[in-house]
């Protein structure tokens, strides 16, 4: 991923990455969850706060109310938007990290194989497990697993 995102496009981010976003959402939350806010000093600080680690950051503040009484403060929606400077991602570094486990997952061991299945998902995937629904392959032939082009089936 290089330069910002687009609106809808997510942001690649390491381990690592989280790791740091992470730490300054904790700092931020202990130094303003229990006071009266200055929005846009929060704002300011926030945004000069997660440039230091390299992101630009979109603030949404969402008001609440209760029994149709608007309540005082409101509550950030912080959402990483896109890098401070352009970078590739790199799925080296990547792999390193989910392989050290730095997140600390549980059921993970630190150096051991990547777990991300404990093999179901495929086979609930090709038995249209879930919300899929069967559907004919215009032979009425169950699906086997062979790709279909445009003129028909190719077994």
């Amino acid at each position: 991923m290089t330069g910002s995102a687009a609106p809808d496009e997510l942001v690649d981010l390491l381990d690592s990455e989280v790791i740091a976003i992470q730490k300054v959402w904790d700092s931020l939350r202990s130094r303003h969850q229990k006071y009266h806010r200055n929005y846009k000093a929060f704002e300011r600080e926030t945004q000069d706060k997660f440039a230091e680690i390299g992101f630009v950051v979109a603030i949404t503040w969402n008001e609440y109310s209760v029994g149709g009484v608007k309540q005082e403060g409101a509550m950030p929606t912080i959402e990483v938007s896109s890098r401070c400077a352009p970078k590739l991602f790199d799925r080296d570094q990547m792999v390193r990290e989910v392989t050290d486990n730095i997140l600390d997952l549980p059921g993970q061991a630190k150096g051991d194989v990547i777990r991300t299945d404990q093999g179901d998902a495929f086979k609930q995937f090709r038995e249209a497990a879930g919300n899929a629904k069967p559907h004919s392959h215009g032979d009425d032939e169950p699906f086997d697993g062979h790709s279909h082009g445009p003129g028909g089936h190719s077994h």
